[in-house]
């Protein structure tokens, strides 16, 4: 869920004041030589310069004749950065000003309701980071200001383990709780001081007399320089102080003590020497995090604010659009009043943070609460009309203003959440005491979709149970937003009743909620996909989408996307669910404003579609994206199909240590969210049970299926019994044991009776799959081929391929001996249809990477036709025998039999010797002759 992230942050301060102008090549040297490690620490008090130094080597160093291809970044903390969630999303998103593509999945899973451990989130940081070819310095400016032990862990986590690319920067005026002695022991950090900082004699020479032009004598610059003792912000302040005074010298020897003293005692001076409207703007702007024009105007008075009109206490009056507020800032910073730009363009500042400690203090010595009151009113004002919701919120809290915190809510909340900013809302909700949300219905309701989004289902329903919302007087869009909520839980517990919540939301809500309805008409279609009734779903699903894209509401359309490609998939429409999956991405690609949020992922729906038309490539380059955007999401269906997915074409591609560990790391993603069971985890097992299969590890199968059970929802229900199905089939072909018959009849009956009752298709055509394999392996050959018909039919309009190709060399065998059977049956077109698929499947076989050869598994299967002369052989043939025979009559070479059949010419060559003596000839010609007469071949 996107967390809005100010921009200002991320602003690597450029040159603003005239003791930047100095020279300090001695502290670039410094500067230069920490950065060949790890971690640089600068840290010294408040007005040292850390912030001025940094910036100006950063614009030396990045000067076109300098670069070294080195990328720069910076971020300016504050106190809401203790958040470790916050502090960890502005850092990649400083990391990203240089290398934009980088870490998108961790940002989405820094935004995820229950985002994972923040260990796993920067080890794939970490990992993402060592690919960089560039260097990267990232500068964390003000970092005494995080005091979280929780970030101080993490943080010294990502250095311990910090990529050669990346160097860090702490600025700070106190060492940070980290192990700095011992990354200074092992010569992995260097430090710079506030002793290396201090201006020496000739910088405070150069500063005051060059650049101030204040022509003071040497002794005097002495005297500054010691009693500031070289404090940057003290020469500053007392250069401000020295302008048009005409005793300098007395006032140089009028001041001592420390820079705090020495710094108030300065500003003071400053202070009184400014007109009453500077002064007076710079108190009221004081409250300001960051200022602009417009909204200092939108704040200050011209009136003094420690006195009214009559002399008492200062009531302030309207604001006065005319104060040329933009012109005031500018003029600030020409006088070198401590404000620094936070952009290029001379729209935003702030003010030095130590002065407005100072204003601040001033401000509530002399104004009356409620005036001060006035001001953070009006700056909240400002903000919400221009968008900047969580800024007014901060000022209606600095009172704290509950009246004003409860209208934002109650204005915005819907906003937000459509917007998918969930975790503003969640923090604004969190302000906000307990009882008070309990006895307002529009409180109650947000705080109700928070805690349904974020999974917390219990705690939702306790919420939606307030007294607020159980009055018969409730309006009836509230009672409709209430019903909306109530839907989608039930909905998540596949209770029954979430269509009658759904369709009282959409009775319910009026006209003008369409943003609700919409919302209302997915809930709809999600109850009736739940129910089987696949036709109704799929037909309100596709109207959500048409009103969700007209009203461009990109997140809704979304969701409705992701449900419709479900359920296309489960009923293997491939093609469609194709098409809803690009429609999709279309969308993403091409729509305006905010990003919709991760979680359904499209990539993740194609994923799993592009394998089962054989699509590999297509499908790992989605997985891949998918995965990475949807990890630590509410989602953890996808997340467990997506890897499963993903797992399969490892395994198709040779890759089995890969396959296992696709599986192994979504299970401990799961792990590290305390998600101890869930239908996500059992599909997770069923699919390793199937790699171990396919990997011939048996008795690891066996361990799964003696410690699991099959869950009750449908989907992985069938997943679960089609997984039972091949082991007893894996069982039966080492033992020939009859009781594993009856046990795979028995389970395939469950998978057919719950995949009728529930509408899934994709079910019925892998049972009649297995049922063919089965069949098969008994020697049964018309029950095989009767099976394999049903499940052809059912895949051939959808495109699968990938269920019959994940089978192997048996299902091969079988498409062989059905091929030669098809051959001979009466021609129509679904026996033309038929042969054509037929064909497709054993061309994509004949495309999978070599494996050994397993002919003699087939158990020497035969076509059994009785009006043929199969029982003279001397011995059956072997489906592999079959296909050679065939290849033999179209006229192929050995070699080019080895090639169709990706196998060498020495095993071409044993089959034609067996096929030989099985059919006691001694010539290919003879061979031909021999199997027409057979009837092995037609023609």
């Amino acid at each position: 869920m996107a967390l809005p992230l100010l921009q200002t942050k991320l602003y690597i301060p450029r040159r603003q004041t005239p003791a930047a102008l100095v020279v300090r090549p001695r502290l670039f040297a410094q500067v230069a030589a920490g950065l060949a490690g790890r971690l640089l620490v600068v840290s010294a008090p408040t007005g040292f310069g850390k912030s001025t130094l940094l910036s100006e080597w950063i614009a030396q160093t990045a000067a076109p004749a300098m670069s070294d291809g080195t990328k720069f970044a910076w971020l300016s903390l504050d106190d809401a950065d203790n958040a470790p969630t916050q502090f960890w999303s502005y850092f990649v998103a400083a990391l990203q000003t240089a290398f934009p593509s980088l870490a998108a999945g961790v940002a989405a899973l820094l935004q995820a309701p229950e985002p994972p451990p923040t260990q796993s989130i920067l080890t794939i940081l970490i990992n993402e980071l060592m690919a960089l070819a560039d260097k990267i310095v990232l500068v964390l400016d003000d970092y005494h200001l995080i005091q979280n032990d929780a970030i101080q862990d993490a943080l010294t986590f990502l250095i311990d383990h910090q990529p050669p690319c990346l160097h860090l920067v702490l600025l700070t005026r106190s060492d940070p709780p980290l192990p700095l002695a011992r990354w200074r022991a092992r010569g992995q950090m260097a430090e710079i001081r506030a002793a290396d900082l201090r201006c020496t004699l000739a910088e405070a020479t150069e500063f005051l007399n060059e650049q101030m032009a204040l022509d003071l004598p040497l002794d005097a610059v002495a005297t500054l320089e010691q009693r500031t003792e070289g404090w940057v912000a003290g020469l500053q302040l007392a250069a401000l102080s020295l302008q048009g005074r005409a005793d300098r010298t007395a006032f140089v020897h009028a001041f001592s003590g420390s820079h705090r003293h020495v710094f108030s005692f300065l500003v003071e001076e400053v202070l009184n020497r400014c007109s009453q409207g500077v002064l007076s703007f710079l108190l009221q702007t004081s409250i300001l995090e960051q200022m602009c024009g417009p909204l200092c105007d939108a704040v200050v008075h011209t009136r003094r604010l420690d006195e009214d009109e009559h002399g008492g206490p200062a009531t302030p009056p309207p604001p006065v659009s005319s104060l040329q507020s933009q012109a005031m800032l500018e003029q600030l910073l020409q006088a070198n009043l401590f404000i620094v730009p936070l952009d290029d363009t001379g729209t935003w500042y702030r003010y030095h943070h130590l002065f407005a400690q100072v204003l601040r203090a001033r401000l509530q010595l002399q104004v009356e609460p409620a005036a001060v009151g006035e001001l953070h009113r009006r700056a909240s004002i400002w903000h919400e009309e221009n968008g900047l919701l969580d800024d007014a919120m901060r000022h209606a809290l600095a009172l704290p203003d509950f009246v004003r915190a409860i209208a934002l809510v109650e204005r915005h909340a819907m906003k937000l959440l459509m917007q998918s900013e969930l975790m503003l809302l969640r923090k604004w909700m969190a302000h906000l005491p307990g009882e008070l949300i309990r006895t307002r219905p529009r409180l109650a309701l947000a705080q109700g979709w928070v805690l349904d989004i974020v999974g917390q289902l219990d705690a939702a329903d306790e919420m939606l149970n307030s007294p607020a919302l159980q009055t018969p007087a409730l309006p009836a869009e509230l009672a409709g937003e209430l019903a909306l909520i109530r839907a989608d839980i039930t909905n998540l517990r596949h209770e029954p009743t979430a269509l009658l919540w759904a369709q009282q939301a959409l009775d319910l809500l009026p006209p003008q909620r369409e943003d609700l309805r919409v919302i209302a008409r997915i809930e709809i279609g999600l109850a009736h996909m739940r129910r089987g009734e696949l036709a109704a779903a799929s037909q309100t699903l596709h109207e959500v989408v048409t009103l969700a894209e007209t009203a461009e509401n990109r997140f809704v359309a979304l969701d409705a996307y992701a449900a419709l490609c479900s359920i296309q998939i489960r009923q293997g429409q491939l093609f469609h669910a194709v098409q809803s999956c690009e429609q999709a991405l279309r969308m993403v690609a091409g729509g305006g404003g905010p990003p919709p949020p991760p979680p359904p992922r499209p990539e993740v729906n194609q994923g799993e579609v592009r394998p089962a038309r054989n699509d590999l490539s297509g499908a790992t380059e989605a997985l891949t994206q998918g995965l990475r955007l949807l990890q630590g999401t509410i989602e953890k269906m996808p997340l467990a199909r997506g890897y499963a997915a993903l797992a399969r074409i490892q395994q198709t591609q040779g890759d089995l240590a890969g396959a296992l560990a696709s599986l192994a790391q979504a299970e401990t993603w799961f792990a590290q969210l305390q998600i101890a069971e869930t239908p996500a985890l059992a599909w997770l097992a069923s699919h390793r049970a199937r790699l171990w299969l396919r990997q011939g590890d048996l008795a690891a199968a066996r361990r799964w299926a003696g410690t699991s059970n099959p869950p009750a929802e449908t989907e992985v229900a069938c997943d679960h019994w089609l997984t039972l199905v091949r082991l007893y089939l894996a069982q039966y072909r080492q033992s020939a044991a009859s009781a594993l018959l009856g046990e795979i009849a028995t389970v395939l009956a469950a998978v057919r009776t719950r995949a009728e009752a529930d509408s899934w298709p994709l079910y019925l055509l892998e049972g009649q799959l297995l049922q063919a394999l089965t069949s098969h392996v008994q020697n049964d050959l018309p029950g095989a081929f009767a099976a394999l018909t049903a499940a052809l039919t059912l895949a051939e309009p959808g495109g699968c391929l990938r269920l019959f190709l994940d089978e192997g060399e048996p299902m091969r065998l079988l498409f062989l001996d059905f091929r030669f059977w098809l051959a001979r049956q009466p021609s129509d077109e679904d026996q033309a249809r038929l042969s054509a698929y037929t064909d497709k499947l054993l061309a994509a076989f004949a495309d999978q990477p070599p494996a050994e050869d397993q002919s003699e598994i087939a158990t020497h299967t035969t076509l059994q036709d009785p009006k043929s002369k199969i029982q003279n052989l001397v011995e059956p043939l072997s489906s592999r025998e079959l296909e050679v025979l065939h290849l033999i009559a179209a006229g192929l070479s050995n070699q080019e039999i080895a090639a169709r059949l990706v196998v060498t010419v020495g095993t071409v060559k044993s089959h034609v010797n067996h096929l030989f003596g099985k059919l006691a000839v001694t010539s290919r010609t003879q061979a031909v002759a021999r199997a027409r007469e057979l009837g092995l071949l037609t023609g």
